[in-house]
């Protein structure tokens, strides 16, 4: 019996395991993976450091407006540097705040800044939506 009950736990550990690479797995996006999920994209974005939600349009020229609730519309500038993290800035050349984008499942994605969660992104859809 105390046989049968190790090798089944065993044979548990195993399958989760082999699950936990699946369900829960967060895997930062590839530069390719950044740019294809921003370029020519409108989504909605939670800004978690500081409390604000915009909708925001991404252009393939690299420049974003963000849109918030009130209806107020800034411009923002955006590039993939070497690394594969998606940068946002306020003048355009510049790399401004660098992020690395992990993709949560569901259409959901999260920036993350010096360790930090600072966004969460979903809703994404071809074009200007504004």
């Amino acid at each position: 019996m105390k046989h049968i009950n190790r090798t089944m736990i065993l044979a548990a550990g195993v399958m989760l395991a082999g699950l936990s690479h699946f369900v829960g797995a967060e895997e930062a996006l590839t530069s390719d993976q950044v740019k294809a999920l921003f370029t020519d994209k409108t989504f909605d974005a939670e800004n978690l450091v500081k409390g604000r939600k915009h909708r925001i349009y991404s252009s393939a020229g690299g420049t974003m407006e963000l849109a918030s609730s009130k209806g107020n519309i800034k411009t923002r500038y955006w590039l993939v540097d070497d690394e594969g993290r998606h940068c946002v800035s306020r003048k355009k050349g510049e790399k401004g705040r660098c992020s690395v984008v992990i993709d949560m499942g569901g259409g959901v994605y999260k920036k993350i800044t010096d360790g930090e969660h600072t966004h969460t992104l979903k809703g994404f859809a071809d074009g200007d939506q504004l």
